[in-house]
């Protein structure tokens, strides 16, 4: 991670761009000063740099679900680290969060994957990978508290319309079922 390029994203040598704004900045670093509290920093963890807001790409490993720097999503370059004993420990602790935006299986065994992803509480599941693989015709969008609808594809365009059902039936028996229902006859 040391050798993670950071700098103007319109650069080509650059992997990692700033934060939005320092605000979020301040808030990646109050939860990764958690995590190390409650964990142990493996890698990064401080802000890089004096000029823009600039956060080091950090692993934390061993933070418990207590911690804030697990229980809230803290867009930034942070993964935490975490070992389990079984599938079910694993499915346990991963949907025992609040959050479910994107998860990832690593796994050779593909049967496995499927059941796997399928159980997780997640909006988006990468098999294999981290990063969601972006496709104009796939929605990507969270569940439980995580994103609010969906982005992408047609079912992003949910969040701009309203749906309107209007049933009609016409010519002689609508007329004669209008009348019915308006005189309060079956």
């Amino acid at each position: 991670m040391a050798k993670v390029s950071l700098g103007d994203p319109l650069e080509k040598h650059t992997f990692q761009g700033p934060q939005v704004d320092r605000t979020q900045l301040a808030h990646i670093q109050k939860l990764v000063d958690a995590g190390k509290a409650d964990g142990t920093l493996l890698s990064g963890g401080h802000r890089h740099g004096t000029k823009g807001a600039y956060m080091e790409p950090t692993i934390l490993m061993n933070v418990p679900m207590s911690s804030d720097a697990y229980k809230e999503e803290i867009f930034g370059p942070v993964v935490i680290v975490n070992t389990f004993k079984n599938e079910a420990e694993a499915l346990e602790e991963a949907n025992g969060m609040e959050f479910g935006l994107f998860s990832s299986v690593y796994t050779k065994d593909l049967e496995r994957a499927v059941r796997v992803a399928k159980a997780l509480e997640s909006g988006a599941v990468g098999v294999n990978c981290s990063v969601p693989l972006r496709a104009l015709d796939m929605p990507i969008g969270g569940w439980k508290q995580s994103g609010i609808g969906r982005e992408l594809s047609l079912h992003g365009l949910d969040l701009y319309t309203e749906l309107k059902t209007i049933f009609i039936k016409y010519g002689k028996d609508a007329t004669a079922l209008a009348n019915n229902w308006h005189s309060g006859e079956p």
